[in-house]
């Protein structure tokens, strides 16, 4: 477990509520997806860990999935075609080579809409601010995965400074 010095309390407009409240909110917007800004060493990541362990803990049908995004950095260019897909399958445990067919079998899993509102899929997108190779690809499967893939719901995390130049 993680430590419970952290807060995980989240302040949206005037309203402050935990985090894993705020991102269940979410849940059945047209856009059910969220962005965790903070300054450097402000617990953006161990918030998202601790909504990671939170939603193991629970009994809702969503599975989790926390990926470190700087991971995009280390791979080679041709290697970072469908990173998200592939993080995906590796810690679900799914499939260590992304071969076409399990591809579609995913894809076919996170375009359909869950049944009782809520996310198949939680992706916990760690550290958007640490990616410093060609994000190209990475943002073109992050808004293919928006706009297609209606079972899923992400969180992302940055610093302020990244996304503000990003825009």
């Amino acid at each position: 477990n993680l430590p419970d010095f952290v807060d995980t309390q989240v302040k949206v407009q005037e309203q402050v509520s935990p985090l894993q409240k705020a991102v269940q909110s979410l849940w059945g917007q047209t856009q059910p997806h969220a962005v965790v800004l903070g300054e450097g060493g402000m617990g953006k990541t161990v918030s998202l860990l601790r909504l990671w362990e939170d939603w193991l803990e629970s009994s809702s049908t969503a599975v989790p999935v926390f990926i470190a995004l700087n991971e995009y950095n280390v791979l080679r260019e041709a290697e970072r075609a469908d990173f998200v897909l592939r993080s995906i399958a590796r810690n679900c445990g799914l499939a260590e080579n992304l071969t076409d067919e399990w591809k579609n079998a995913l894809w076919d899993i996170l375009r359909k809409p869950s049944s009782n509102g809520c996310p198949s899929i939680l992706l916990l997108l760690d550290g958007f601010n640490e990616v410093s190779a060609e994000r190209t690809p990475l943002l073109v499967e992050l808004n293919r995965l928006a706009q297609e893939a209606q079972g899923i719901q992400m969180v992302i995390t940055s610093r302020y400074v990244e996304i503000r130049n990003f825009q």
